[in-house]
């Protein structure tokens, strides 16, 4: 179980990062891409604020409004879409310490999904299983009533990801 520090995902508009890799094998520890950019293979979950309805919605690169048929829609990147499976949600919680499970991670419902966030208030955790099976739990933070930060085109939200660097052990927890 490891804690990776605040990291800041943008709107597809920004040419900042709005992906996220759980756990990066060459940097052992989680890392950010560009969704639009070329060659992007190892995102495992994004910020998608460009759909249809501007709702915030975090998930499964699959589940997002930037693939279609499994693959990205962007000009700059049309390879395969990951799937990632989305779990439990906890609302309204400050830290991973407040993050409780009676049953391991890989004992709990997890679907290819995004989760609507547009509506709720405080931060919340989300347990999340890679395609290439690590396991994570990452917590969206609210700042000022806010999880919507800076402006147009930079938007971003902060997220914390507490990860397991070790696949198929289904524990992620933070200190």
């Amino acid at each position: 179980m490891t804690l990776g520090g605040s990291i800041d995902l943008h709107e597809f508009a920004s040419s900042l990062a709005s992906g996220l890799q759980v756990y990066s094998e060459a940097d052992g520890e989680p890392a950010t891409f560009r969704v639009a950019s070329p060659g992007n293979v190892n995102i495992d979950i994004v910020f998608d604020y460009r759909n249809t309805d501007q709702k915030l919605l975090i998930g499964s690169p699959n589940a997002s409004s930037f693939v279609e048929n499994g693959i990205y829609t962007s000009p700059q990147n049309q390879n395969a879409a990951k799937t990632t499976m989305i779990g439990k949600v906890w609302d309204d919680v400050t830290g991973f310490d407040e993050v409780f499970d009676s049953e391991a991670l890989d004992a709990t419902a997890m679907t290819d999904s995004m989760i609507d966030f547009t509506n709720k208030s405080g931060n919340f955790v989300f347990a999340c299983k890679t395609s290439d099976n690590h396991y994570a739990k990452i917590m969206v933070h609210e700042s000022n009533g806010e999880y919507l930060q800076g402006s147009e085109p930079n938007r971003n939200i902060t997220v914390t990801v507490s990860y397991q660097p070790v696949a198929n052990v289904a524990f992620a927890k933070g200190s």
